[in-house]
């Protein structure tokens, strides 16, 4: 989710919106390596069934060279 939040005022939200919808399901938890990329945690299997290959997985963005 990508927040802007009004100035000034951090505890209000501007405006919110999704970043990769229904590509990776729910993202738990966002670090920023020291290079730069971003790596992020999503956690998708519910306890309910078997796990699937696609439930869980640590994901890499890396930043576009300007």
């Amino acid at each position: 989710m990508k927040v802007e939040l009004e100035t000034g005022k951090h505890e209000k939200v501007k405006k919110a919106e999704p970043l990769f919808p229904g590509q990776f399901g729910r993202i738990r938890d966002v670090a920023e390596a020291p290079d730069g990329s971003v790596y992020f945690l999503t956690n998708n299997r519910d306890g309910r069934g078997e796990a699937q290959a696609e439930d869980d997985k640590i994901v890499r963005l890396i930043p576009a060279t300007q």
